[in-house]
């Protein structure tokens, strides 16, 4: 029991601070929590599962409550027809089946069997942020904000994804296997030689700034600065500062 008050206050502690730092790392927690409640259900089947799973985001919304109201929201949700396209009710349907399809899958070969819980989360972390970024990149899958700013959540799930494989491939019994297992981690950690050798060659400052404008909007933005291109977070091209205004 004590193990898991711990738990609960520890993970009620981390989705706050998440949420209470960085907007879009809500966004992701929205997607990882429940695929990892269901992960731990459909591989465990316990009914003690429920009241933690509710408490943890109701106490962590509770530690960022005095600001993260429903008129936070409101401004939120009308500031988004300038940084991102509406939402399309296409990708919805697309969602919703994609979501039953990998909860029948997960059931059928994961059910009551708790050593496949991390398989399973890697596997919906995998499944639908793929769906959202990688869609909305190539097939303008898109159902709220912009799936592009979730890229980071991408690259590290592929990297937790790539470590459960190769941690399966050595597990299976042949030495042949192993073997593949080392190969694949010297190739991949033969590529920090050289940024290691030479630390920020990757982020050198162009000698001109290109600036490209993430408002198309022809009201609001451009009537009440005319004649000035605001670099916004998010959008700074390499050199660049946010927040800094340039005059035409």
């Amino acid at each position: 029991m004590r193990n898991t008050a711990l738990g609960r206050g520890a993970g009620r502690r981390v989705l706050g601070g998440v949420a209470a730092n960085n907007f879009y790392g809500a966004a992701a927690l929205a997607v990882f929590y429940p695929i990892l409640v269901w992960s731990l259900w459909i591989t465990r089947q316990e009914k003690r599962i429920v009241v933690p799973a509710i408490a943890i985001p109701v106490l962590a919304y509770g530690l960022t409550a005095f600001w993260l109201v429903p008129s936070y929201f409101k401004v939120t949700a009308e500031n988004l027809k300038y940084v991102s396209e509406h939402g399309t009710t296409w990708s919805i349907w697309v969602a919703v089946a994609v979501a039953v399809a990998f909860a029948v899958a997960s059931d059928r070969f994961a059910r009551a069997k708790p050593e496949r819980a991390w398989a399973v989360f890697i596997a919906g972390c995998v499944v639908f942020f793929s769906l959202n970024v990688l869609g909305g990149i190539y097939f303008n899958f898109r159902i709220s904000g912009d799936p592009v700013r979730l890229l980071p959540e991408l690259d590290m799930i592929y990297i937790m994804a790539a470590v459960l494989m190769l941690r399966w491939l050595w597990g299976r019994p042949g030495i042949d296997l192993r073997a593949v297992v080392l190969v694949i981690l010297i190739a991949a950690f033969w590529t920090t030689t050289v940024t290691s050798a030479t630390p920020g060659t990757c982020f050198r400052s162009r000698p001109t700034t290109r600036i490209a404008s993430s408002i198309a909007s022809p009201t609001g933005f451009g009537r009440t600065c005319p004649m000035r291109v605001l670099i916004l977070p998010g959008t700074c091209a390499s050199g660049t500062t946010p927040g800094t205004t340039f005059r035409s």
